[in-house]
């Protein structure tokens, strides 16, 4: 209920409580407070306090609970902000390091290898590879990779566009097709 709610939960006896599970009330369990711990109005967790006696609500708990439940749900959003500010700042850092990169590339060789080694060490990616396209075949050659699996990966053959073939469905396979970036959150369900 404090979930659905937003607000701390008391319940003064809970084996009048239909809807708890049994194993509180076989454990002797008696009493418990509920209060959400909420991130942008969001509700993000709900801590939960269970007592061997009956207790009568009480104002005053409620009312510090539901303060603490705000001050924690304060400190998770800082942490949020801390990690976006973190994240922006290493991919700040990355474009800063690509723009001297195009300054200063010899060979379009060593401008994609640079490209892959700044994703890496600067954008803290775990491997970044450039492949070329060949409109012909439909498949995407690595010609420039960095990041400590990046070879082994490499060594899986060509990426390709080919929507006959399952590796045509990959990620690299719906960009090219679509035009569009692609990504993803959960590699594992793009197999």
């Amino acid at each position: 209920r404090a979930w659905a709610t937003g607000r701390p939960v008391w319940i003064p006896d809970i084996r009048e409580v239909p809807d708890l599970p049994p194993p509180a009330v076989r454990a002797g369990l008696r009493s418990g407070m509920a209060f959400p711990v909420a991130v942008q109005g969001e509700v993000m967790a709900v801590m939960v306090f269970w007592s061997f006696n009956p207790r009568e609500q009480a104002r005053e708990t409620l009312e510090m609970f539901h303060a603490l439940g705000n001050q924690l749900g304060q400190y998770l959003e800082r942490q949020i902000q801390s990690a976006k500010v973190s994240r922006l700042t290493r991919l700040h850092a990355a474009v800063s390091a690509a723009n001297t990169a195009i300054a200063g590339a010899t060979s379009r060789q060593q401008f994609f290898q640079d490209i892959c080694r700044i994703a890496v060490d600067d954008g803290k990616f775990a491997i970044a590879w450039i492949g070329e396209y060949d409109a012909t075949t439909l498949e995407v050659k690595p010609v420039a990779y960095a990041g400590e699996e990046a070879e082994m990966l490499m060594g899986a053959g060509a990426a390709t566009a080919d929507t006959n073939l399952p590796r045509g469905h990959s990620l690299v396979g719906r960009a090219i097709r679509t035009g569009q970036v692609v990504y993803t959150n959960d590699l594992s369900a793009e197999a």
